[in-house]
């Protein structure tokens, strides 16, 4: 982070929302493309790490989900809806 009272700042906001975050775990059988990327597979990673670490350090709940090529999307909507009927 920043400073501490930064941080609070931006959990404070985020905290006003009703919020549904995702940690894509990453499918270790489908080649990495650096095309496009900005990180090579060994930083994406390390920086995957950094995310959950960071969620974990400020109590943010997460859905982990296995990036599954194609079918990612439909998988995250299914995660979205069955929240959203558990919540009504």
């Amino acid at each position: 982070g920043c400073t501490p009272s930064f941080d609070n700042y931006i959990l404070e906001l985020f905290n006003e929302f009703r919020n549904l975050t995702f940690l894509l775990q990453r499918d270790l059988d489908l080649t990495y493309i650096n095309d496009g990327r900005k990180q090579t597979l060994v930083e994406a990673k390390r920086a995957g790490i950094e995310i959950q670490e960071m969620l974990d350090r400020y109590n943010i709940p997460y859905v982990e989900c296995q990036v599954s090529g194609e079918k990612t999307l439909e998988v995250l909507l299914e995660q979205v809806l069955n929240v959203l009927e558990v919540q009504e």
